[in-house]
């Protein structure tokens, strides 16, 4: 496995001089990586002299460097001959982009076992087929062209200023090159990501192996389709979850997702109440969609899980207040019995009228007044009584730096958490409400920023139930 993330030689066969042809987009996307400051890229085409400043190679054959990972990008009936050369090589792993093999039909289930049968007499693994490839941070490789180095993205930009913790396990190409796209934006470091495709011989069971024993990984998430080797999948689960978490996207589990699942990847899929018993069963995490697995992501990888479920409120608009405290309700948080000198604290910066400091907290017409939130937040951070707060933004006015306040709402709540980071603070702004600019404030501080309470509330509240099964 660390020679595949870590190779020291990376060839392309089909690499191509046309854009819109996948064994461009490859080599193209390495080449972005950086990986030449780490290692060498053998791009494979017999009618090409060079490609993107590449000398060109007719085949594996006339490489002379070493090769440990192999990107195949020419049609299906053409992958056999390639990896009897891959054998020839002694090269480590293959990553086969093509598709029509075993999710194609009965042909191209007879192609797959001819590929894998020639594979393994010369030792050599196949990741894939039907996958977009691998991406490592460390590593340099990649296989869509905006993805980034770690590293690279620090020094331009200053961002991903929590580290590389998060690999992610796909069994969809497109899904693997979204997920890399919302990290960025959302400010979330990515370690690594394998795209699995059909899984006719490395699946995801090995790479939850890997991740689990990976001391730069520290969160796990996953999409998935189906999973070989249950049993064993189970064994890791359960001792992985012990030292980090496993937030897993299981889809086909209903009858039509079933089919799609088959014809998309030829995956076996889990039933639905057999796969909520191994999430109960092992602590693994479970979401239903994109969105809730980069809001689990996000509360795993920005925060530590609290000491217990108290919560404090804080908000100037009352109804998502109100919303808030039904759903901390329903995913079996309690509201925190704030201290007394807490609220005398508060209450010395709001109007008397119109606001409260039971919990919720209710910042009124006062969160118009700079410096309100930051208030009330680090009485909140102080409170012995609370374990994690949820902050709404917004202010009852149109005079500031953006509407409603919330780019104030940010700032303040940012140089609270960079001061007294003491327990998790979610923060939450409904989309489309302002600018990115508060966004962007609250997860370059490291706030997970959420659109609804109730997404806030059943993040922290796996937080919470992670906490208790790990003790």
């Amino acid at each position: 496995m660390e020679r595949i993330f870590h190779p020291e030689g990376v060839a392309v066969v089909g690499a191509s001089r046309e854009k819109k042809k996948p064994g461009h987009l490859l080599l193209y996307s390495l080449v972005r990586m950086g990986f030449s400051k780490r290692g060498a890229v053998y791009p494979i085409n017999p009618k090409a002299e060079s490609i993107l400043g590449l000398k060109t190679y007719k085949s594996l054959k006339d490489v002379d460097g070493r090769v440990d990972v192999v990107i195949i990008t020419t049609p299906p009936e053409t992958v056999p001959q390639v990896m009897e050369e891959c054998v020839e090589k002694s090269v480590t792993a293959c990553v086969i982009l093509s598709a029509g093999f075993g999710e194609s039909g009965e042909a191209g289930k007879k192609l797959e076992e001819e590929i894998l049968k020639i594979a393994r007499r010369g030792g050599v693994r196949i990741i894939g087929p039907n996958c977009m490839g691998i991406y490592c941070s460390a590593g340099r490789i990649g296989f869509f062209p905006d993805q980034r180095a770690g590293d690279d993205v620090r020094r331009s930009e200053g961002r991903l200023l929590n580290g590389d913790k998060v690999s992610f396990i796909s069994e969809s190409g497109s899904i693997a090159c979204m997920f890399y796209r919302m990290c960025r934006s959302l400010n979330i470091g990515v370690n690594k990501i394998v795209s699995s495709g059909n899984e006719c011989d490395l699946n995801a069971t090995d790479f939850l192996q890997y991740f689990g024993e990976d001391p730069t990984t520290e969160v796990i998430a996953a999409y998935l389709e189906g999973i070989k080797d249950g049993r064993r999948f189970l064994e890791l689960a359960k001792e992985i979850t012990r030292r980090k978490p496993i937030i897993i996207w299981m889809a086909g589990i209903t009858s039509q997702g079933s089919r799609a699942a088959k014809s998309h990847t030829g995956a076996l899929s889990t039933k639905e109440n057999v796969w909520n018993a191994i999430c109960k069963q092992t602590g693994i995490i479970h979401v239903n969609n994109i969105e809730e697995l980069m809001d689990m992501i996000a509360a795993f990888y920005f925060l530590k899980p609290p000491k217990g479920r108290n919560v404090a409120i804080v908000s100037s608009p009352g109804g998502p207040a109100v919303s808030a405290a039904d759903a901390c309700s329903r995913y079996g948080l309690q509201l925190a019995s704030l201290e007394e000198e807490t609220k005398k604290e508060i209450l010395r910066k709001i109007p008397n009228f119109g606001t409260s400091v039971r919990n919720p907290v209710d910042l009124g017409f006062g969160a118009v007044e700079d410096g309100t939130y930051e208030t009330a937040l680090s009485a909140l951070m102080d409170d012995r009584s609370v374990d994690a707060i949820i902050a709404i933004g917004g202010a009852p006015t149109f005079v500031g730096k953006s509407f409603l306040k919330v780019e104030e709402f940010a700032e303040e709540a940012a140089a609270v958490w960079r001061a007294k980071r003491r327990k998790p603070l979610l923060a939450v702004l409904p989309p489309h409400i302002s600018s990115e600019k508060p966004f962007e404030i609250l997860r370059d501080a490291g706030i997970p920023v959420y659109a609804t309470p109730d997404r806030a509330a059943k993040c922290l509240s796996a937080l919470c139930s992670y906490a208790a099964m790990r003790r």
